[in-house]
C-alpha cells in the first residue's frame, strides 16, 4: 500500500472492509440482511453510533440489501464494498 492509495477512515467505517465470518451470516449472503422468522420476511439493519438501526422488512433478500446499501450511502456517503462511490476515489474531473 502506498500513502497515495490510502484514505482516512474511522474505525467503524474501516471495519466495513472486514469480511464476514461464516457464523455471522447464517441466514443471508448479504451484510445487513437477515431472515426474520416471525414475519417470514427479510429484515435490513445497519449499525449507527454503535446502535442497530432497523431499515425495514422486505419480501426479497435483494430488496433488503438495496435498503442497506442506500442507508450506507446516506450515512457514510459511499457503499463500503464498492469504493467507486467513495468521493475520494472518483476519477471524474469537474468540467
Amino acid at each position: 500500500n502506498r500513502r497515495a492509495n490510502l484514505r482516512l477512515a474511522s474505525k467503524s467505517v474501516n471495519m466495513f472492509n472486514k469480511k464476514l465470518s461464516p457464523q455471522v451470516s447464517k441466514t443471508s449472503k448479504y451484510r445487513g440482511v437477515s431472515w426474520y422468522k416471525t414475519r417470514a420476511q427479510w429484515r435490513a439493519t445497519i449499525i449507527q453510533d454503535k446502535k442497530q438501526k432497523h431499515l425495514g422488512y422486505f419480501l426479497t433478500e435483494l430488496e433488503a440489501f438495496d435498503a442497506y446499501k442506500k442507508a450506507c450511502l446516506t450515512l457514510y456517503g459511499f457503499y463500503p464494498y464498492d469504493m467507486k462511490h467513495h468521493p475520494e476515489n472518483d476519477d471524474r474531473k469537474d468540467d
